[in-house]
């Protein structure tokens, strides 16, 4: 397997896991995790780690990935406004595949209202408006979304130095067969244009929207991310 295909699948298991919601008898607050997941890549496995944690400002979402070749580590810290709405402080992203590094983070100024990057050693400042929101935080934004029964699944993302678009449909619900068990899940499908890359989710209301199972396929080649266990933490005790 080479270098890149490594780095792709990596990459993958990072950017899909994000999701957690805030029990709807809680809200707004935000319910804290801990889960792990598999993949395999032409017989070699990945191991993925996924937390959302307290910390002293407000809460840490935590995404990693590694095999034997590497890792890529993503967190973003965050916090609830008045009125419950997630609003994100930071992001870093470091990766390490075999002696190759990089790092990208992001910090947002709410005083001053201004994002500020770094990504391959070039700096930049841009404007930062209401209803933004961080590559993981948009996540855990979509399945307090979907806790909510909201339909329009579209949000406004800070990353890589700029700010996209990401937007989601519900393609249904069914059950599925799981580590932990039969769970009913909420099957979904990233929206690109213009892009031959398939991206299809499986969340649990059960598990606060966690995905169960998540599929990318790309090029003719599928990938797949897989629950092996969650846990609620005592943080939410």
């Amino acid at each position: 397997m080479t270098a890149p295909k490594i780095l792709l699948m990596l990459a993958l298991c990072t950017s899909l896991l994000a999701f957690a919601a805030g029990d709807a008898e809680r809200a707004p607050g935000i319910t804290t995790y801990e889960a792990e997941y598999s993949a395999r890549y032409s017989g070699f496995p990945i191991k993925a780690e996924h937390s959302l944690r307290r910390t002293s400002g407000g809460y840490e979402l935590r995404v990693e990935a590694s095999n034997f070749l590497g890792k890529i580590t993503e967190q973003e810290q965050f916090h609830l406004d008045q009125q419950g709405a997630i609003m994100p402080d930071g992001y870093r992203h470091d990766r390490s595949i075999m002696r190759n590094t990089r790092k990208e983070s992001m910090a947002v100024d709410h005083a001053g209202m201004t994002i500020r990057s770094s990504r391959k050693g070039e700096q930049t400042e841009m404007e930062f408006e209401a209803g933004q929101l961080g590559p993981l935080s948009h996540q855990l934004e979509l399945a307090r979304d979907l806790q909510g029964g909201v339909e329009e699944l579209s949000y406004s993302v800070i990353i890589r130095g700029g700010i996209r678009d990401y937007r989601y449909q519900r393609l249904g619900d069914e059950d599925m067969e799981t580590a932990l068990g039969t769970l009913r899940v909420v099957k979904l499908e990233r929206v690109r244009d213009d892009s031959d890359r398939e991206t299809i989710l499986w969340l649990a209301p059960e598990l606060n929207y966690q995905p169960v199972l998540l599929r990318q396929i790309e090029d003719g080649s599928s990938y797949e991310l897989t629950l092996q266990s969650f846990r609620f933490t005592k943080e939410n005790s």
